[in-house]
C-alpha cells in the first residue's frame, strides 16, 4: 500500500526545468547529459556528457567516464536527446542604436535593401510631411540607398539643396543603410560643425560641388560629427536598456558574446555604458581608430582590439576596386574618381600595424573591394619579418581574387565574413562591377579547404540582436556562388571555435577541458533540420560560465 502512495506523491511534484536544476546544483560538480557537440571538429560528432566545476569544463566524453571524474554527491542535468553546442560568438557587430524610432520617416531598409530605396522626390516628400507636424529643431531621419544618388544626379541637385527645400528648421539626417554615408541638410551640417571649404577629415570624405561647397553627402569618417549629434540626444540610461535588450535577444538565439565595433559614441562614454550593464562581459569592445595617432585603450581583458577602414561599401560606390564602376550615374557626385574610396594612406595603415606590434592585441581591417584588400595585403607583406597570425583580421573580404586568397594564406591572417553580405553585397556587385571582379568573389569553402582561419559574424546594427541562424542558413546556401557554400558544421565552427580565435578569446569556442562552461541547448538539431527551418532555430537554455541566463521552459515540457 505504501509504494503506490509514494509513487502518487512523487508524480504530483512538478519536475524542475534544466535551468532550475542547474541553478539548484550551486557549487557542486554537475554532469550535463545530452548530445554534446564540442566544436573541436567540423562534423556532427557528439559526446554523451559534460562535467562542470566552478564555471569551467572539467571533462567531456562518454557518460560513465565523465561520472567517474565527478566528486561525491555530484548533480545531474539531463537534456535527453537535445543538442548542446558552445555559445555562439558574434565577432563583428555595431550594437548601439543611432536613432530613436520616432525620428524616422519612411520604410525600414530591411524591407528594401539592397534595392535602390526611396528616390530623391520621395525622400523630400517624407521629410516635408514630417517637418509640418513636429517642432522646429526635432531631428528627422530617413534611410536611403543608391536610388537617392541616382535621382539626385538625374535632377542635377545636391542632397543639401533637396533637403533644405523640405525644411531648414529641422536637422535632417539621411542615413545610407550600409552605415558608411549620410545625406544631410544645412541645419544638420551646422549643428555638426561642418562648414564649406573645410578639409576632409582623417578617413573621411565631404561631398563638394564645383565651387567647393558642401553638397550634404558625407562618406566614411566624415559622418562622425553628425553621428555624434544624433547619439548625444539619447541618454546613457536609454543605451543601457537598449544594450540589455540586445543581450537578452542574443541569449535567446544562443549568442553569448558580441564583439561590439563602436562608432556611435566615443570610447569614454561607451565604456561608461558598458560598465553599467547587467552583464558587461556580454560585449567585447572594439575601438575604431578615427584620428591620426589615436591609441585605443585595452579592453577588460587587457587586450587592445582596434579597427581601421581601408575602403567603404558598394552602396555609395566606395568599395575600392581595380576596375571602374559600371554605372557612375548611380554614385554620389562630388567625390571624384570612379574606382571607390581609399580611406587610408599606406603610412596611416602602417601606423596602425606598428601600434598593434608595439602594444599587442589585434587589428581589424575593413576591406571589401579587391583594391582595398590589395592595399591591406601589400602592407602586411611589407613586413616579412612579422608573423601576423592572431594579430590581424580582414573583415568582409568580399571581392578577394584567387591570388589574394593564396597570399592571405601565406600571411596567416584571419578572414571574418558576414553571411548577410552574401546576399546584400553579392547583389550589388553584379549591378555595379565588371564580371571579372565578382566571378571569384565571396570565397568561403576555399578558405576552409586551404586552412585560412574563417570566422563568421553579423555586421549588424542595433537596437535588436541579429539572428545567427539566418546567417547559418545563408552561409550553407551561398546564393551567388553555391560552390562556396559551407557545411552546417563548418558554419557552426566559424561561429564558435574560429570566432573565439579571431577575437583572442582562448577560454571560449569549444566545450573542452579547461574552457568556460558556456553553452546553449538548441530547440532542434541544427545538423538535421530541413534547411528552410534553420532561420527559426533558437535556444532552449543558454548557460554562461555555468550559470543559466536564458531558458525557454516550453522546450522541456
Amino acid at each position: 500500500m505504501l509504494m503506490p502512495l509514494l509513487l502518487s506523491l512523487l508524480s504530483a511534484v512538478p519536475s524542475s526545468s534544466p535551468a532550475d536544476t542547474l541553478t539548484s546544483c550551486g557549487t557542486r560538480d554537475t554532469v550535463v547529459y545530452g548530445r554534446i557537440w564540442t566544436g573541436e571538429v567540423d562534423a556532427p560528432v557528439f559526446a554523451e556528457a559534460l562535467l562542470l566545476r566552478s564555471g569551467r569544463v572539467v571533462a567531456v566524453g562518454p557518460a560513465r567516464g565523465v561520472e567517474r571524474l565527478a566528486s561525491h554527491g555530484y548533480c545531474r542535468v539531463s537534456l535527453g536527446e537535445r543538442v548542446v553546442l558552445p555559445g555562439l560568438i558574434d565577432g563583428h557587430s555595431h550594437v548601439a542604436q543611432l536613432v530613436r524610432p520616432e525620428w524616422v520617416v519612411g520604410a525600414d531598409p530591411n524591407t528594401w535593401a539592397p534595392g535602390p530605396g526611396p528616390s530623391a522626390t520621395e525622400v523630400q516628400q517624407l521629410v516635408a510631411e514630417r517637418a509640418a507636424h513636429v517642432p522646429p529643431g526635432t531631428p528627422i531621419v530617413v534611410f536611403y540607398g543608391a536610388g537617392l544618388y541616382a535621382s539626385l544626379n538625374a535632377q542635377g541637385v545636391t542632397a543639401r539643396a533637396l533637403l533644405d527645400a523640405a525644411t531648414t528648421a529641422h536637422p535632417v539626417y539621411g542615413l545610407e543603410w550600409s552605415g558608411h554615408a549620410q545625406a544631410i541638410n544645412s541645419a544638420a551640417l551646422d549643428e555638426a560643425g561642418l562648414r564649406d571649404y573645410q578639409p576632409n577629415p582623417y578617413g573621411g570624405w565631404l561631398g563638394r560641388d564645383e565651387l567647393g561647397r558642401l553638397t550634404g553627402v558625407l562618406q566614411e569618417f566624415a559622418v562622425l560629427p553628425a553621428v555624434e549629434q544624433l547619439s548625444r540626444r539619447i541618454s546613457d540610461a536609454e543605451y543601457v536598456a537598449q544594450y540589455d535588450y540586445y543581450d537578452q535577444g542574443g541569449l535567446a538565439y544562443g549568442t553569448t558574446l558580441t564583439s561590439d565595433v563602436r562608432f556611435v559614441f566615443g570610447e569614454e562614454r561607451a565604456e561608461r555604458i558598458r560598465r553599467a550593464l547587467p552583464r558587461p562581459n556580454a560585449f567585447q569592445p572594439v575601438c575604431i581608430i578615427t584620428s591620426a595617432g589615436q591609441q585605443c585603450a585595452p579592453g577588460p581583458d587587457g587586450e587592445v582590439r582596434r579597427k581601421v577602414f581601408s575602403d567603404g561599401t558598394h552602396v555609395a560606390c566606395s568599395a575600392h576596386v581595380s576596375v571602374p564602376y559600371l554605372a557612375p550615374e548611380t554614385c554620389p557626385a562630388g567625390f571624384g574618381g570612379d574606382v571607390g574610396l581609399r580611406n587610408l594612406t599606406d603610412v596611416q595603415l602602417d601606423w596602425a600595424l606598428e601600434d598593434t606590434l608595439a602594444r599587442g592585441g589585434q587589428l581589424l581591417v575593413h576591406a571589401i573591394g579587391d583594391a582595398g584588400i590589395e592595399q591591406t595585403l601589400s602592407r602586411l607583406e611589407a613586413r616579412p619579418d612579422v608573423d601576423w597570425r592572431g594579430k590581424v583580421s580582414i573583415e568582409h573580404f568580399d571581392m578577394a581574387q584567387p591570388g589574394q586568397v593564396k597570399r592571405t594564406k601565406a600571411l596567416g591572417v584571419t578572414v571574418v565574413q558576414n553571411p548577410t553580405h552574401l546576399v546584400l553585397i553579392g547583389a550589388m556587385m553584379r549591378e555595379r562591377n565588371a564580371s571579372e571582379l565578382y566571378e571569384h568573389a565571396q570565397p568561403l569553402r576555399i578558405l576552409v579547404e586551404q586552412g585560412i582561419p574563417l570566422a563568421l559574424a553579423s555586421d549588424a546594427f542595433g537596437p535588436a540582436a541579429p539572428n545567427p541562424w539566418l546567417g547559418l542558413y545563408l552561409a550553407t546556401l551561398s546564393p551567388y556562388r553555391p560552390s562556396e557554400a559551407l557545411t552546417r558544421a563548418q558554419v557552426l565552427g566559424a561561429y564558435t571555435r574560429e570566432a573565439a580565435k579571431a577575437r583572442l578569446l582562448p577560454y571560449l569556442g569549444t566545450l573542452t577541458r579547461g574552457k568556460s562552461a558556456t553553452f546553449f541547448v538548441a530547440n532542434a538539431d541544427p545538423f538535421a533540420v530541413p534547411a528552410e527551418a534553420l532561420p527559426s532555430l533558437k535556444s532552449c537554455l543558454t548557460v554562461v560560465e555555468g550559470r543559466p541566463l536564458w531558458s525557454d521552459s516550453t522546450c522541456f515540457e
